[in-house]
């Protein structure tokens, strides 16, 4: 029985090392304005890109694969806008002119590109010490980063908000070496989701005046 909840406690631990975060760090380089009062918001043309490359620890090849997809991803940042409280709409091709009082245009893009480092060291100092199925004592870190800008325009014409060129660092990290091999190949769809979910957060406390 007592080596029964030996094997629990160490399986425990080590199940519970699998995924560390996400640790979101964000710090823009403007002052946010007051909260904006919007009847309506719509959102067009947020153009979205993801950049992956996979690599080796090789000294001859480095780049093995690099890939870029690109999307419309102002659907998403409108459903966030919504689940906030704030009524808002994915529209194609909206222009200023077409909106009434109190309506806004919110309108930008976004990169994301995996965090690079390229030697995992941490397989280094604990692989021959510590076997596979142990969680190192040291966490590996993987994520990506969101580059990003956006602009918010009234019925005017006139630009109630532009950002500069702002960035978002979504971490996650794992107690297995294993998955320190996600700093060499791309991330999992998940990292990359937990960045756009950041920046669409990000984006409604605009109008919300959340913080």
């Amino acid at each position: 029985m007592k080596n029964i909840k030996i094997i629990l406690i160490v399986l425990g631990i080590s199940f519970s090392g699998c995924a560390v975060g996400p640790k979101i760090i964000h710090k823009a380089s403007r002052a946010n304005p007051q909260k904006i009062e919007a009847s309506m918001v719509y959102v067009s043309d947020f153009k979205t890109a993801r950049r992956s490359v996979a690599y080796t620890r090789s000294y001859n090849i480095h780049t093995v694969l690099e890939t870029v997809s690109t999307y419309d991803n102002s659907y998403n940042i409108a459903l966030e806008l919504r689940r906030m409280g704030v009524n808002s709409e994915a529209v194609v091709e909206k222009s200023y002119e077409a909106l009434q009082e109190g309506e806004y245009l919110l309108t930008g893009g976004a990169v994301y590109s995996q965090l690079m480092r390229r030697v995992p060291w941490e397989i280094f100092a604990f692989f021959t010490f510590v076997p596979i199925v142990f969680p190192m004592p040291v966490s590996s870190k993987y994520g990506v980063n969101a580059y990003y800008n956006y602009s918010i325009i009234d019925n005017q014409g006139r630009y109630v908000y532009q950002t500069g060129n702002e960035v978002i660092t979504v971490k996650y990290g794992s107690h297995f070496w294993l998955v320190a091999m996600f700093r060499l190949n791309p991330p999992p769809d998940f990292v990359y989701n937990a960045a756009e979910d950041a920046l669409a957060h990000i984006i409604a406390r605009e109008f919300t005046g959340s913080r």
